[in-house]
């Protein structure tokens, strides 16, 4: 009984830690630079996020049933060969460290671009604040994918 306490607490400790490095390494990028190109284009590359074990850490998670509330294949719609599924909740940890720590930094761009569209919305400074406007407005789904491109 004790050593099953030991490995747990082990495990959420590494778990923490792993966390602390991502949110880490979000912090360090140049987001002055990340929100000019997401404001100029419309999308951001944010290189270098995850470290490969991270990413295989998602991977692994493609085909673990129950982890995902939605698959689309993409031939379907015509968009290529492959598929992508959609996380339900609760989301892998590392999805939302990034989602929690992301968000503050993206949301200036989204409010300046109601902005400059006229459209008489603002966002909540925060994600937790997103996520509650959401689920006010019926909208209680995760929307991150996972994609699984051929």
């Amino acid at each position: 009984m004790q050593e099953r306490d030991t490995t747990a607490v082990l495990k959420l400790t590494k778990q923490k830690l792993t966390m602390k490095h991502i949110i880490a390494r979000i912090e360090t990028k140049d987001w002055r630079s990340a929100t000019e190109t997401l404001h100029d284009n419309g999308f951001v590359v944010i290189k270098d996020t995850l470290k490969q074990h991270e990413c295989d850490e998602l991977i692994s998670l493609y085909n673990t049933p129950g982890r995902f509330r939605k698959t689309i294949s993409m031939e379907r719609y015509r968009f290529g060969a492959g598929e992508y599924k959609y996380f339900q909740y609760p989301l892998p940890d590392i999805i939302t460290a990034i989602r929690e720590t992301v968000y503050p930094l993206m949301q200036p761009v989204a409010n300046k671009w109601m902005q400059e569209l006229n459209i008489a919305t603002s966002f909540p400074s925060s994600h937790e604040g997103l996520k509650k406007e959401c689920h006010k407005h019926g909208q209680d789904k995760p929307t991150v994918s996972h994609p699984e491109i051929q």
